[in-house]
């Protein structure tokens, strides 16, 4: 993937994810406009993946975890421009170190739970991300896609 599909990718997941995002947080009695939102960075699924086969063999995808800051950034973007309260990228560092956990791991629920008790956010956005390689003779000349998803857990109804 060149890195301008992948921002003209990532910028079309904000669009949607605000789209789709926006109007839960707008709901009557869902989230007050001065709650306060953590995106958390995006973890790598071929780390997963590799880190439960028994036998690990090199992923050519484990080098793009840059990616999961980049949609984590994005997102974060997104939501901000429609009057959203989002917590910055150094308030997660500082959480992340506290509590002793890598922005480069796939985190547990009951992580994302503790990070956003750490970051006193009521809502925590959190997921990962795949890279997927083309099929062998796909037309067009694609070297792959990329598979997000997303999860959003209010930490005052304690629901996803």
């Amino acid at each position: 993937m060149t890195p301008g599909k992948v921002k003209r990718g990532l910028l079309q997941f904000a669009a949607c994810a605000v789209s789709a995002a926006t109007p839960a947080f707008a709901a009557p009695g869902y989230a007050l406009a001065n709650d306060s939102c953590a995106v958390l960075p995006f973890a790598n699924a071929a780390i997963k993946q590799s880190a439960s086969a028994a036998n690990p063999k090199p992923n050519p995808a484990a080098n793009v975890d840059w990616l999961g800051l980049s949609i984590s950034e994005t997102l974060r973007d997104a939501l901000e421009l429609r009057g959203l309260l989002t917590l910055d990228r150094n308030d997660l560092e500082e959480s992340y170190r506290r509590l002793g956990l890598s922005m480069r791991s796939p985190l547990t629920e009951a992580s994302v739970m503790k990070l956003g008790e750490a970051l006193d956010a009521e809502q925590v956005i959190h997921g990962h991300f795949e890279v997927l390689d083309e099929p062998s003779g796909a037309p067009g000349g694609s070297r792959g896609s990329l598979k997000i998803s997303a999860r959003i857990l209010d930490r005052r109804r304690l629901r996803e």
